[in-house]
């Protein structure tokens, strides 16, 4: 962010759209806040998971379309990923196929892609008291996120979408993840 002089969008749902957020909320008479509650509330109301990511996304969308020159920590990968999770077991073919391209026509607005990989110590799972600290998990998030990464690059050649520059971290140093980024972004090609 200060090194590129690129401005910060927090891309957390919580953040990003908190006034929609409030909107969906108060509809499925959810008051919680953060990444757990909503996994948990998802699993019981399929239907508020489907509205929190549709809401979440149009939000990401707004941002990603209306500010130039940003970095962020969240894409619509990210909610491609719990959508998919979380609603589309109670969803039909169409509705999804239709998030799906809400997702795809997003993702082709992004110049760069980073995707980091879980690649902690053995023994260090994240735990923010939001998320999901079970390793288990985390990995099978990561494995859905990873799949639809490339289902959703091939989706952009088969429709002729720009697809952001990707770089793809898998290893744990901060220093030379920081220095493998900085010649990412320097790179034109």
């Amino acid at each position: 962010e200060k090194e590129f002089n690129l401005t910060h969008l927090n891309g957390s749902a919580g953040t990003i759209g908190a006034e929609l957020m409030e909107e969906v909320k108060a509809r499925h008479k959810y008051y919680a806040d953060g990444h757990l509650s909503v996994i948990q509330r998802s699993l019981v109301d399929p239907s508020f998971a489907r509205d929190f990511q549709n809401a979440v996304l149009d939000m990401r969308t707004k941002a990603i379309t209306t500010t130039n020159d940003f970095v962020t920590d969240r894409s619509p990968l990210d909610n491609l990923t719990y959508f998919s999770l979380q609603a589309a077991p109670v969803l039909t073919e169409q509705e999804c196929r239709g998030f799906e391209y809400k997702c795809l026509v997003a993702m082709s607005e992004l110049t760069h892609l980073i995707y980091i990989k879980p690649c902690q110590p053995d023994g260090l799972v994240e735990n923010n008291n939001s998320r999901i600290p079970v390793k288990l998990y985390q990995d099978a998030v990561d494995s859905v996120f990873g799949s639809f990464l490339t289902r959703m690059f091939n989706a952009m050649d088969e429709f002729s979408l720009r697809k952001p520059k990707l770089l793809i971290i898998n290893f744990w140093d901060l220093d030379n993840r920081k220095q493998l980024l900085k010649t990412f972004l320097q790179n034109p090609n």
